[in-house]
């Protein structure tokens, strides 16, 4: 049996579904920004990711340095949130293939 929903029905429901997923890029830019200075800059400043000898080399290297930053610092940001700052870092400073 056909349904007799309207097709703009059934897709504006899709979108409205989907509307949060389309945003959250933006929202995670804008997250891991604060989270990086609410978390980060507490021990440092951005001078760190720009010295001449730099401690990370590597987009693996970054996640690893990340990660250990954060239990140093107490911090203990879930998963997505560390990621978040991660890609931050590396977009904002690094430029590193992700692998």
């Amino acid at each position: 049996m056909r349904s007799t929903k309207p097709r703009h029905v059934t897709l504006s429901m899709l979108f409205i579904c989907l509307a949060p997923t389309l945003a959250s890029p933006l929202a995670t830019a804008s997250e891991a920004k604060t989270l990086h200075q609410k978390h980060c800059q507490r021990c440092h400043d951005d001078s760190i990711y720009t010295r001449q000898d730099p401690l990370v080399l590597s987009y693996s290297a970054l996640k690893q340095r990340v990660k250990l930053c954060d239990g140093v610092a107490g911090s203990h940001m879930p998963e997505k949130q560390l990621q978040s700052v991660i890609d931050y870092l590396n977009e904002r400073y690094y430029k590193f293939q992700r692998k």
